[in-house]
């Protein structure tokens, strides 16, 4: 799978963040209760998904309302109706589709890719199967390019600096054509996202910066605000609405290099269950970095009970597919 004009670690971002800061658009957020019709103007609150009835037979059929997380193998439309770490297959939610290549497994329906299968306890690429669909159809140290594994490189090996694409596993960046690890680049220093610059600092016009968080200031549109902040459409002043550099990078350097470690592939289709790579082996530091950056002034419905699914030694945080397929479509847009 090709992304262009955004980097592993930026995609990291946006799947981290993806249920703790809503995309503002100066309207006041209002927190949905059970039964509420949800979507751009209305969120769920605590205990509750915005989800289409698990009854539902097709996308057309009945509306998006707040309603209760689906747990095993209870009724689902989509993944959007199940608990933490749970996907909907065949109208079931489960805990499924979790396991990379060379995972050990105990059925088909474990394994990640569409390729793959369960063979000696491990899962294994489909005999005579050469192409992709998924970076997750590729072994660890590939990515999925245009139908077919494209090797990448791993921890102080060779990549491309000037390539739009990947050219590092994930929880690498390129840096003068080698992989290096994330956050490592000192002040004035060349930079394409907040990732690549030493704690404090920020990416500024290609270059890393001083960051100093402004003091709350009268506003009546986002951009009077920075851009880690938003325009409160209730009292007129500017609210964090996306981790500081300063809450980022001691967190997230951590559980990049504890994917690296472990060897875990950039996405799975069910990456935040108990069972994937990441929630087995760096989920705890998930929950310092989300500890860190979710606070109680933050302009957002049910971070309390975001923080319990994190941090709760049953669960994994969860990911929705709708999540990732409006991810993908932004990259998309980007290409």
């Amino acid at each position: 799978m090709k992304f262009y004009n955004i980097t592993f670690v930026t995609l990291l971002f946006l799947l981290l963040n993806a249920n703790i800061f809503a995309l503002s658009q100066n309207v006041c957020e209002s927190c949905g209760s059970l039964g509420q019709v949800c979507g751009s103007d209305v969120t769920c609150g605590d205990n509750l998904v915005c989800a289409k009835n698990g009854t539902a037979l097709a996308e057309s059929q009945t509306a998006y309302t707040c309603q209760k997380p689906v747990g095993n193998d209870g009724s689902c439309f989509s993944d959007d109706n199940c608990k933490v770490g749970l996907i909907c297959q065949n109208g079931k939610c489960a805990n499924l589709r979790f396991a990379q290549l060379g995972d050990k497994c105990k059925s088909n329906e474990e394994c990640s890719g569409d390729e793959s299968y369960c063979h000696n306890g491990v899962c294994d690429r489909a005999r005579n199967v050469l192409n992709c669909k998924y970076d997750y159809d590729c072994d660890y140290g590939s990515l999925c390019e245009s139908g077919s594994c494209r090797k990448v490189g791993l921890f102080n090996e060779n990549c491309d600096s000037s390539s739009s694409s990947p050219t590092c596993v994930f929880g690498l960046i390129c840096v003068q054509d080698k992989c290096r690890n994330a956050f490592t680049q000192d002040k004035d220093q060349s930079c394409s996202d907040d990732t690549y610059c030493k704690s404090g600092l920020y990416c500024d016009g290609g270059q890393c910066k001083t960051y100093t968080q402004p003091s709350a200031g009268n506003c009546t549109k986002d951009s009077n605000c920075d851009k880690y902040h938003v325009c409160s459409c209730e009292d007129g002043l500017c609210y964090q609405s996306a981790p500081l550099p300063t809450q980022t990078s001691e967190f997230t350097q951590k559980y990049m290099k504890c994917a690296v470690d472990n060897k875990c592939h950039s996405y799975v289709r069910n990456m935040m269950s108990s069972g994937s790579c990441l929630s087995k082996n760096c989920n705890s530091l998930l929950c310092d970095y989300k500890m860190a950056t979710i606070y109680d002034g933050a302009q957002k419905c049910g971070n309390s009970i975001e923080r319990e699914d994190i941090c709760s030694p049953n669960s994994s945080p969860k990911l929705t597919f709708s999540i990732l397929s409006f991810i993908l479509l932004i990259v998309y847009i980007l290409i």
